[in-house]
């Protein structure tokens, strides 16, 4: 968008572009308040209640099974890399 005239500097270029960006920064569209749905309201006050629990077991039920079947995954993939690397200390 800018124009290179021969000795002219870099923010004499910028300054002389001033006019045109201010006008097409006028045109932008204004930002307009959405009203917050009714379900997202009820989630944000379940989720921040003071009820000594880590977030990611404030969801419920599904949660906490969630939880429960990433930490046994995880627990049972360490179990077998560690059987795994035995295997090969032992057969050495």
């Amino acid at each position: 968008m800018l124009r290179t005239t021969g000795n002219l500097s870099f923010q004499s270029q910028i300054f002389r572009q001033l006019p045109l960006m201010r006008s097409l920064a006028a045109g932008a569209p204004k930002p307009s308040k959405c009203p917050v749905p009714p379900k997202m309201l009820e989630l944000q006050k379940k989720f921040q209640q003071k009820n000594n629990l880590p977030i990611h077991l404030k969801g419920g039920a599904k949660d906490k099974l969630l939880y429960l079947t990433t930490m046994g995954l995880t627990g049972g993939g360490l179990l077998y890399t560690l059987v795994f690397l035995a295997g090969y200390i032992i057969n050495d």
